[in-house]
Parts: structure tokens; sequence; C-alpha cells
């Protein structure tokens, strides 16, 4: 008999305690690792109809085919308020804020960790009941404490505070109601529940293809409970588990190629993949022991080749855990499942077959650790055995689970935003070039260009081959460039620029970005044969690109082709209506045309739509000047001040509307400031009329 009111109380307790832990990543933001492809900024989540549905069916998403995985995140995208976004290449969108899909993720994790107390207390139960008949059973507090060491372990932080590990989260939950309905299955005999486990295995599949394990699972969970392996029935029941894995895996392994996630396997020798397999094996169960220093990311300690030989002594400790699993399948058939069960389902996650630039990941331990925290939870049947005095053991326990609850609280900080991600991560491994690159992404964000800059440094110091690095670096001289008044270093600043946006299109040829930010800098420089140039090869790899189209505009107004600017700026807004950029371009165009009514009409619109946008509010109040609405044009000028003091240029405009109204004192004093501050035109009014 089960008190299902003793199992409904633990439940609850569960899920606080899971919760408690889990609450900071609830204040967290999204980082600039995927997240922003995933979700900030993948503005195809919008569309949560019909066809938007039907298109995740139709494509593989960061080399991976997670339909299901995407449809949740679009959920979350349309129920989350909308802010306007910090890149300034998507000022026409609104995107959605992070805390619906952190609840999100946090309501799977907790939803999982009841999953793993339900799946844990049927099976254990099952198992004690047969093998057991003369002893105490332990199933009730054995499931417990894996539910709670599952929902409190600080390794988990990554798959439920990481926004675009939703894939995660939820390809487990489909997999462990798969687990449960199957084990129903095996104590009730109804096919009803065994068809809706295969059922539910296929949504686990369509949310994440490292589900496949679960049919060898399936056969684990049937050597445990001592199911006769000599009987047909229990092999063909799993044909359809293991025909659907097969077809998933085939999937998976195309996805991961067409997002080049698969290294080449001659990138490293047979010998040295056994010896990651072997490390990794320590160092998840090491981890989840004791989840302290754990890093966002693991790059590979060495490239192929370089290897040291005291890495061969990882293979020890390996050899070690799995004599302890041939031991204990006659000695300990509960630990035996659970590590059997570890091994199942992180074997393919052990770089045998090298996926991705990692050599671990905190997330692929996420179902695996359901086997270990059950070895775990045999410690409790084993110590009362030898006569351990079981509150001395329930205390030892608690504390082991407060201090997990504890690391898990603290982990979820590390999330909080790209900088705190970053950190830690150079902070463990400062090695780690991919970091040292979205740390630079991350300081560029926040107009931190020279630090930027030296991060970057260091990644193509670490990897003098990594494109992205040399783009961003290039991106981030023509920022740090633009905000610089020396003329002679600004120069050389833009010179770099190009220097590395060159070396990212020699290691990337159809870089459209590269070649539409040197078409900038060129432009910049006054080298408008280069820059059309750039500019037309940009819109020629990605003719959908806006941006491109909307600086050739400039391009051509710079060069007196009017029409063919407008005519940019109009196919520009054809694909994005609302581009504050592009009306504000096209209604400065239309001035030099002379129509200075349909130029306000864009002015107009683009500073609805973006208060802020300085250029808008200069151009207008050019405008108003021209139209004679001089208190107008002082109020665009001001307002533009008020935003960013060093638009310099604003001072001098606002100076001559005061001239034209006679207001000789103001108009010197914003004259003096724009001469002041670098902007040399200022000169010959004040010595005119401020003598």
């Amino acid at each position: 008999y089960l008190n299902k009111k003793a199992v409904a109380i633990v439940a609850i307790i569960i899920a606080v305690f899971t919760f408690i832990a889990y609450y900071p990543s609830l204040d967290n933001e999204f980082t600039n690792w995927d997240d922003a492809s995933y979700a900030s900024e993948n503005y195809q989540l919008a569309d949560l109809n019909w066809k938007g549905i039907k298109k995740q069916f139709s494509q593989y998403w960061m080399g991976n085919y997670h339909p299901l995985a995407m449809i949740s995140l679009s959920i979350d995208f349309n129920l989350s308020p909308k802010r306007k976004p910090t890149n300034p290449d998507n000022k026409n969108e609104y995107e959605p804020t992070p805390f619906v899909f952190h609840l999100h993720n946090l309501i799977l994790h907790i939803l999982n960790t009841l999953a793993v107390f339900l799946f844990s207390l049927l099976l254990l139960r099952m198992y004690e009941n047969k093998w057991r008949k003369n002893k105490r059973k332990f199933y009730f507090p054995m499931a417990t404490l894996t539910g709670l060491l599952f929902g409190l372990n600080a390794m988990h932080v990554e798959s439920v505070a990481w926004v675009s590990e939703r894939k995660d989260v939820l390809y487990t939950f489909y997999f462990l109601i798969s687990l449960i309905l199957y084990v129903l299955y095996l104590k009730k005999g109804k096919k009803t529940y065994f068809f809706l486990s295969l059922l539910a295995f296929l949504l686990s599949l369509l949310s994440k293809g490292q589900a496949v394990s679960l049919a060898v699972t399936l056969v684990a969970i049937d050597i445990f409970i001592g199911r006769d392996r000599k009987d047909k029935k229990v092999w063909l029941e799993k044909t359809p588990f293991f025909l659907l894995a097969f077809v998933f895996g085939i999937i998976a392994i195309l996805a991961q190629k067409s997002g080049s996630a698969i290294h080449d396997i001659a990138d490293y020798f047979f010998h040295e993949r056994i010896i990651w397999a072997a490390y990794g094996l320590f160092e998840y169960l090491w981890k989840l022991s004791l989840p302290l220093n754990l890093s966002p990311l693991y790059p590979y300690p060495y490239k192929s080749g370089e290897l040291p030989a005291i890495y061969w002594l990882y293979l020890v400790p390996a050899l070690v855990i799995l004599g302890a699993f041939y031991l204990s399948i006659k000695k300990n058939r509960q630990i035996a499942f659970g590590l059997g069960f570890f091994f199942v389902n992180i074997f393919l996650l052990l770089q045998l077959l090298p996926v991705g630039s990692a050599v671990m990941a905190d997330r692929y331990a996420y179902i695996p650790s359901i086997g270990y925290f059950i070895v775990i939870a045999s410690l409790v049947p084993l110590m009362a055995d030898k006569k351990i005095n079981e509150k001395i053991i329930y205390v030892l326990f608690a504390v082991y689970l407060i201090f997990n609850g504890y690391l898990t609280f603290k982990q979820c900080d590390v999330w909080e935003n790209s900088l705190s991600l970053w950190n830690q991560t150079l902070k463990l491994q400062p090695k780690a070039v991919v970091a040292w690159n979205n740390r630079g992404s991350t300081k560029e964000k926040y107009k931190d260009h020279a630090s930027a800059i030296q991060d970057f440094d260091q990644a193509i110091f670490l990897k003098p081959d990594y494109t992205h690095a040399y783009y961003n670096r290039g991106t981030a001289k023509k920022s740090l460039a633009e905000e610089t008044l020396d003329p002679n270093k600004r120069k050389q600043l833009l010179l770099d620029a190009i220097d590395d946006f060159n070396k990212a299109i020699v290691l990337k040829p159809n870089f459209d970005q590269a070649y539409h930010n040197r078409g900038i800098v060129y432009d910049n420089l006054g080298d408008f044969k280069n820059a059309m140039k750039d500019f037309n090869k940009a819109i020629e790899i990605a003719p959908k690109n806006i941006d491109p189209y909307i600086n050739r505009g400039v391009l051509y107004g710079k060069m007196g082709k009017l029409d063919s600017a407008i005519m940019d700026f109009n196919y520009a807004l054809s694909i994005r209506p609302n581009d504050p950029s592009a009306l504000s371009n096209r209604g400065l165009a239309k001035s030099f045309t002379g129509d200075l009514e349909g130029a306000l009409k864009d002015y107009n619109k683009a500073i609805e739509l973006d208060p802020n946008f300085t250029t808008a509010l200069s151009n207008r109040g050019i405008a108003y000047k021209k139209l004679k609405k001089y208190e107008a044009a002082i109020a665009d000028f001001t307002r533009v001040l008020e935003i960013n003091p060093r638009v310099i240029d604003a001072y001098y405009h606002r100076a001559t509307v005061y001239l034209l109204l006679n207001d000789t004192q103001r108009a010197c004093a914003d004259l003096q400031m724009a001469y002041k501050l670098g902007y040399t035109p200022a000169a010959s009014l004040l010595e005119k009329y401020c003598k």
C-alpha cells in the first residue's frame, strides 16, 4: 500500500525547495550565448500559427532538430511583454522580456523533479517488493532523496537558467513521462500505458535528439526488475522504440552536420578520444557529487597531438567506476541499475564522437544524473543494513541537500547576464576562446569599446583563425573611431578595422556582414568607390538584409544620386516598414530634393518609433529651420543634446537658429561649445559674431 497523502506532501516539499533554489534565475537576463538566435531576436517565433508551426517541423535550427522546443519558445515569445531591443540592427522590432522564458524553464524543471520522484518511487517499490521480501523497504525515502538530489543539484543550473536550453528540460519532461508510463505498463500490464509511453518518447525526440537513449534505458529497467530476457515479447515490444531512436538518431546527425557541430573524426586520434571519454566519465560523477567550480564552458584542454601523458591517469578512475559497476551487478542491483542508467544516457556525450567545441557540459548530465542519484540514494538501505543509526543517515543527507541547494542558488547568479556568465567562464577556463569573444561582444554592447578590443585580441591570440573575433574586433574599432575626436587616431582605427574585416573575409569569403561593415568604414574614410563595391557585395550575398541597402542609400545621397538613394530606402522599408534608420535617411534625401513636407513625415514617424533617435531629431531640426519654424528647430536640437551632449553639430545648428532670431548671446555660447568640442566649422561664425 502506497500512502497517496504522504506522496502528495513530499511532492509539494520537493517542489517548494526546488523553486527556492532556482528562484534567482527568474531575474536573469538573456545571454549572448545563443539566446538571441533561439529567443530574444528570433522574430519568426512571433508566428504562432499553423504556418509557423509547420515551418518549425520542416527545419533544423542551430544544428538541431527540435520543433517542439521551438514551439514552446514561440509560446513564451508571444506571452512575454515586449521592450525595445539593445541590438541597434533591430531597432524596428520589439524583443521579449526574459521572465516568461525563465519561468517556463523553472516550471519544467520542477515538473521533471517531481517526475524523477514518481519514477523512482514506482520503480524502486516494484524492485524492493520483489527482491527485499524479508527486509525493511526503503523505496519511499530513496525516491524522495533521488528527487531532491535531482531538483537541487547545481550542475542542473545550466539546463534551467539558460533560455536556449529549453530543449533540455522539455525533452526530459517527455522522457520521464515515457519511463513512468512504461513502468506502469510493466506493473499493470495494460497496453494503453505502452502506447502512451511510445507517444511520449516521440514527443521527447521532437524536443531534442538526445532522447534516443531512452530505448536502451528501457532494457536496463527490464533487467533491473528481473524480466525474462529470453522472452521474445520483451524484445519485440522494444522494436518501435529502437526504430524511432534509429530514425531520430540519423536526423540528429544530419542536423549537427548542417550546423558544423560534428568535428572531423580525424581531429582527435582514437586513443585521445578514449582519454576524453575517461576524463568526462570521471568529471561528470565528481561534479555531480560535489558541484563546485562549475563552468559554463569546458573547452578541450589540449589540441590533438599535444595531449600530456598525465591525462592517461584518467583511465584509472574510469576503470574503477566500470569495475564497481561490474561488481554491483551481483552484489547490489540498485547500484548496478543506477550506474547503468548513467552510462546508457551519458555514453553518446563522452566525446567518442567529438561534437561541438567543449569536452563536456553541465547540461549533458541532466538526465544521466538520475541514475547516479539513485546510486547515492541506495546508500540509505545499504547503511541501514549495516546497522548505522537512521537518524544519523538522514541528518547527513539533509546537510548534503542544504549544501546542494545553496550552491544552486548561487550558481543561478552566474547566468544573471552575459558579463557574469563570461567572467565566471574565464575565471575557471582562461583558454576558452569563445568566452573571450563573447565577453568582448558584451562589453561592445555596453559601449566599452577599448576593453572589448582587448578581449577580442586575446581570442585571436588563442585562435588565430577565429573569423568572428576578427569581425567583432573590426566593428569595435569602427565604433571607437566614431567616438574619437583626434582625426589621426580616428583614421588609424578605421584602417585597423578594415584590416580586421579583410582577415574575416579571407577566412569566410561570403561573410556579408564583414563586407557591409567594411563598406561603412570605407565610406567614413571618403573612399566611396570601395564602399559601393562592399555594399553591393553584401547585398549580393544576403539580398534580404536591408542594412546594406540603407547604407548604400546614404552613399548615393553623398554622391548626389538622390533618386537611387530613395529607391534603396524604399526597398528597405518594403521589407521593414518601421525601420527608423531607413525612414530618417529617406527623409534626408527628400529634404535635398526640396520635399521638406515629405521629409518631415519620415522624420516624425522615425522619432515616433524611436523617441531617442538623435539623427532623426537633428535632421528634423534642420528641416524646421528651412521652413522657418525656429522654435520647433531649437526644441529638436535641445532634445538631441539632452540625449547625448557629445552630438557636437547640434550645438552648431542650434546656434545658427539663435542667430536667425537675433539671440547672439545664446548663439555664441553654443558656437563656443561646438568649437571647444572640435567642430571646426564653428570658427568662422565665432569670428564674425562673437568677438
